[in-house]
């Protein structure tokens, strides 16, 4: 064969086993890299108000010392609200997000009234999130009257129990930072801006074995506002402002952990 030619082939053989590499390492990254971390929410957000039982009109009528109502949602997305009077879905009406619209808030002198007229009553007020069409959280505040003066409450968020199903540790809706285990050893952190998750950082099981604790409160690591501290005593927690310029914390504690 030509020596020219073979040179030329060997060539262009190299050009293709180096493009199959790339092609498998670019498949292999986009398989381990952890999906976007969304956080829609509207929520209630602890401590549960106070609430008090009456009988006005001929009804049984609920008032709550104010509860705070937090949420991050795209515009233009809607929100169905229903109050559930013993058992009885009652919707009150669906409701597109205005734009800029964003939480916490505090409303003050919450009134729910009952189709009963004696007691007792158990009322609910939930509020289901549709993004794109998609239920994507669900918030509920509990009243219970067992008779007339104080009664109780009961705060309820997220679907199936949890906020977030997507294999995040932590499940505050008013996070600012989303913290989800590598499955070996380490984690993944996204920052959440407006409900959306931008990869900040991967720590692994390495770094955190070169940061142990001694017996001083320091950083680990740092990116797009999260902060990964070593706390004394050698626990975990990850810190970022939120956008009500709040601090938000999370302790880690055992989500994620692998025994050496």
């Amino acid at each position: 064969m030509n020596p020219r030619l073979r040179m030329f082939n060997n060539r262009n053989l190299l050009r293709v086993v180096f493009l199959l590499m790339l092609v498998i390492c670019l498949v292999a990254v986009a398989e381990a890299a952890p999906a976007q971390a969304a956080s829609y929410f509207y929520s209630f957000v602890p401590p549960v108000p106070s609430v008090t039982c009456s009988i006005v009109g001929g009804h049984v009528r609920a008032t709550t010392g104010g509860p705070t109502i937090s949420w991050n949602v795209p515009a233009g997305n809607l929100l169905k609200v229903y109050v559930i009077d013993n058992g009885v879905k009652f919707p009150l009406g669906t409701y597109s997000i205005a734009p800029g619209s964003s939480g916490p808030h505090l409303y003050s002198g919450y009134l729910f009234v009952a189709s009963e007229s004696s007691f007792p009553v158990i009322l609910s007020v939930r509020y289901d999130l549709y993004v794109g069409g998609t239920l994507v959280n669900r918030s509920a505040l509990t009243i219970s009257c067992p008779g007339a003066g104080p009664g109780t409450a009961t705060i309820s968020n997220g679907l199936g129990g949890v906020n977030f199903t997507d294999g995040r540790c932590n499940q505050e809706p008013w996070q600012s930072v989303a913290v989800y285990p590598d499955n070996t050893g380490g984690y993944n952190f996204y920052a959440l801006y407006n409900g959306v998750g931008y990869f900040a950082m991967h720590v692994t099981e390495q770094n955190l074995d070169d940061n142990p604790d001694t017996g001083v409160t320091h950083r680990i690591a740092e990116a797009k506002g999260a902060q990964l501290i070593r706390l004394a005593g050698g626990g975990l927690r990850v810190d970022r402002m939120g956008k009500d310029n709040k601090m938000y914390s999370f302790n880690i504690g055992s989500c994620g952990a692998m025994e050496d």
